[in-house]
């Protein structure tokens, strides 16, 4: 019979939506969404959708971290958030705590770290950061610092195929540890990742309107093992060159909105789930006020 456990944590709790807190640093603007940041913005351009820790069991399941020690500190111009997390899938025997930290300075330079110990002897596909990369960033020129030097393209206008490459999914481009992808005309975000090689996969194969940098080059295999007590240590520091002055800072003038003709009406809106699901909890269904 098919487990759905992982299913009903997820998208059958009995939970109300988590609030997001917004945040700046500098001329970046973002969301937390618990240990998330999302939609990190310069001015009107959106840099980064979603930035996160994952630890990925062998059968591409996400462990869901359980968070405690929370200590969160927000300014007018920088923010940190710091928690420890604890990833336990009983079921396939994992269990990973760790240390999170996303700091947001004035000058626009977020850091993301991640410092991990396997409690047990442990099978898994992934452990570190993702960084969803908006789907706006199709046909935008780009450079990476590889093992074999720098590459510079662009990411594929049209979906860029999966391929499979030896029996393994094969990354868009060579695996790296930079990157810098122009997001704007004259904008550039560069990306400084330590810790382990990254790759890129375009996500729009699977309907996500996202590319992908995620550790852990999929070409070395999977699942890998770790003994009890190994650590994981990666980090990830955003900065964004070419900022325009009027992004800098925000604006206190009043923002004038017209409305223009009616042209019809919005169909009857609400939410629906599949049947092998638990069904929508109480929570969700209080949010369908339509």
């Amino acid at each position: 019979m098919r487990d759905l456990s992982r299913f009903q944590r997820w998208y059958g709790r009995d939970e109300g939506p988590v609030d997001r807190r917004p945040v700046r640093a500098g001329p970046v603007t973002a969301e937390l969404d618990g240990p998330d940041l999302r939609y990190v913005r310069v001015g009107p351009v959106e840099v980064v959708r979603r930035l996160y820790a994952a630890v990925r069991d062998q059968n591409w399941g996400t462990v869901p971290p359980r968070l405690s020690n929370v200590e969160l500190d927000v300014g007018s111009d920088r923010f940190s958030l710091r928690f420890d997390a604890r990833c336990v899938d009983d079921a396939l025997g994992v269990d990973v705590a760790w240390r999170g930290e996303i700091v947001g300075e004035p000058d626009g330079t977020v850091t993301c770290s991640f410092e991990g110990t396997a409690g047990k002897e442990l099978l898994y596909n992934r452990i570190g950061w993702c960084i969803l990369h908006p789907a706006d960033n199709a046909g935008r020129p780009f450079r990476a610092r590889t093992p074999d030097g720098v590459i510079e393209g662009r990411l594929p206008a049209e979906i860029g195929p999966q391929m499979i490459v030896n029996g393994l999914p094969a990354p868009l481009f060579p695996s790296f540890d930079e990157i810098e992808i122009e997001v704007a005309d004259g904008v550039w975000a560069r990306f400084e990742l330590e810790g382990d090689l990254f790759e890129m996969e375009d996500q729009r194969n699977w309907t996500d309107a996202s590319f992908k940098t995620y550790s852990t080059p999929l070409s070395l295999g999977f699942p890998h093992e770790a003994e009890a007590a190994q650590t994981f240590r990666q980090s990830v520091r955003l900065t964004v060159g070419g900022v325009r002055t009027a992004w800098a800072q925000p604006s206190d003038d009043p923002v004038l909105l017209e409305l223009g003709e009616r042209i019809g009406r919005l169909p009857a809106l609400g939410l629906g789930t599949a049947d092998f699901f638990a069904g929508l909890a109480s929570a969700a269904l209080a949010t369908d006020r339509m």
